[in-house]
Formats: structure tokens, C-alpha cells, sequence
């Protein structure tokens, strides 16, 4: 194929089969991003599930402590319960286990000096329903469960509010979830909890 073409000069023009090939090898990457944005946003959805459901298992178990459910049923906020909260929070490497009676009122807090006041979310599990939400806060996004504290007879007398796992962000600042990792440090300050 010649350089003039008309009486000017032009570029050759690309074979066939060049562009052919250009078109295919978009069409693939094409279709290889839009593969892996689905299976991106299928398994961000099973890691919100995932860490839901770990924080309500938390919670449950909290729940279900004799020693808890006595101590506020009777309103003593006494350091039993804040020992056993912190105890069960350091052990499952939660970001918080928040106890509170049948009012709202906190009788453990990661930050003891919390303790007392009303909680700062809404008290979902004083209905008498397991709640459990992936909500952003101060601490960063984070699965919250919470559950009903009943006594023996079923009678509602607070509740159990759990967040687990905080997933992190990739490096490089893309918008996807990495593994789980788990938030050892104590908050310095819940507002969320």
C-alpha cells in the first residue's frame, strides 16, 4: 500500500486484522472488569454478612452470662459486669461490648467513664428483637449487633450491643474490603456505642 493516496500523503491505514485484534482484546477487558466488579461487590456482601452475624454470635453470648442479666435486672452497676463485658470484648477482639438496662443506660463501656450514660444509638433489642446493622462511625465501618438481655421468665430488662470486625481498606486507596482484621486497640473515644 502506497503513502499517496489522492495526490497527498497519509498514514497506511491499519489492517483488518489489527483492529480486529484491538476490538477483541477491549471486548476481553472489558468483560474481565466487569467479572471481577461482580464478584467484588458479591463477596463484599458476604464479608458485611460475615461480620453481622459474628457480632450478634457475640452479643448472644453475652446475653446468655447469668451474672449479667442478674446484675441489671437488679440496676447494680456494680464493676461485674463492666469485668465481664471487657473481659469477653478483649478475648473475641471486638471493638466494644456495651451492656445497658432496660433505659439505655450503660454499665459497660470500653471507656469506663462512659459508663452510666445513655447510650448514643438507638436501643433497637429493647423491642425484644436481634438487630444487627453495618454502619459507619467515629471507629470506622463496622457490623454492630444487638440483643436482648430477658431474664429466666423472657421479661426484656436491657440489652447486649456488639461491634465486631472493622474491615480495612486496601492499600493504594481502592474502594474495596480486604480481609478481616482484628481492632485489639481500646477506642479512645465511642460515641457510636
Amino acid at each position: 500500500m502506497g503513502l499517496r493516496r489522492l495526490g497527498r500523503l497519509s498514514r497506511p491505514d491499519p489492517r483488518f486484522a489489527t483492529q480486529a485484534l484491538l476490538a477483541q482484546t477491549a471486548v476481553l477487558l472489558l468483560i474481565i472488569a466487569a467479572g471481577f466488579g461482580l464478584v467484588a461487590l458479591q463477596l463484599r456482601g458476604e464479608l458485611r454478612s460475615q461480620y453481622e452475624q459474628r457480632a450478634l454470635a457475640v452479643a448472644r453470648a453475652v446475653a446468655a452470662d447469668p451474672a449479667i442479666v442478674d446484675a441489671v435486672t437488679a440496676h447494680q452497676r456494680s464493676s461485674e459486669v463492666q469485668r465481664r463485658a471487657e473481659a469477653v470484648r478483649e478475648r473475641t477482639k471486638v471493638l466494644f461490648v456495651v451492656v445497658a438496662d432496660d433505659h439505655g443506660i450503660r454499665y459497660s463501656h470500653p471507656d469506663p467513664a462512659r459508663i452510666g450514660e445513655r447510650v448514643s444509638t438507638d436501643p433497637a433489642a429493647l423491642s425484644g428483637h436481634e438487630a444487627v446493622t453495618f454502619e459507619r462511625g467515629t471507629l470506622g465501618p463496622s457490623a454492630r449487633g444487638k440483643v436482648p438481655l430477658r431474664t429466666a421468665d423472657g421479661r426484656v430488662v436491657g440489652q447486649v450491643s456488639v461491634s465486631g470486625y472493622a474491615p480495612t481498606r486496601c492499600p493504594g486507596g481502592w474502594e474495596r474490603w480486604c480481609a478481616p482484621r482484628p481492632v485489639s486497640a481500646r477506642p479512645r473515644s465511642c460515641s457510636a456505642c
